[in-house]
């Protein structure tokens, strides 16, 4: 029901077809670069992410915006990824594969 609800699904518990599309997306979903202005499914997983990492300020909803760039670029900063803001493919890994807080 977590899923659900971090997703913006409708919370039945149940794994509807939705449901395991998007828990397959974000196991598999392949790491695509992120920049600020856009809105996407691939940004929810982002901000879920960087909440996931203690920066529990960033909305979840799907737009990249200021406060989710300045997350990224903290993020990248603690983790000497170069700071740009910009989510490539080595932000996404450390993001999804480094020791949570």
């Amino acid at each position: 029901m977590d899923f659900q609800q971090q997703w913006h699904l409708p919370t039945t518990g149940i794994v509807t077809p939705e449901t395991w599309h998007l828990l397959r997306r974000s196991l598999i979903q392949p790491a695509i670069e992120l920049h600020e202005g856009e809105c996407s499914p691939a940004v929810i997983e982002l901000q879920h992410l960087l909440q996931l990492h203690d920066f529990t300020y960033v909305i979840v909803n799907g737009y990249f915006g200021a406060m989710t760039k300045a997350a990224v670029m903290h993020f990248q900063s603690q983790h000497r990824l170069q700071a740009n803001g910009i989510v490539t493919a080595e932000t996404w890994t450390a993001l999804r594969h480094l020791p949570l807080p």
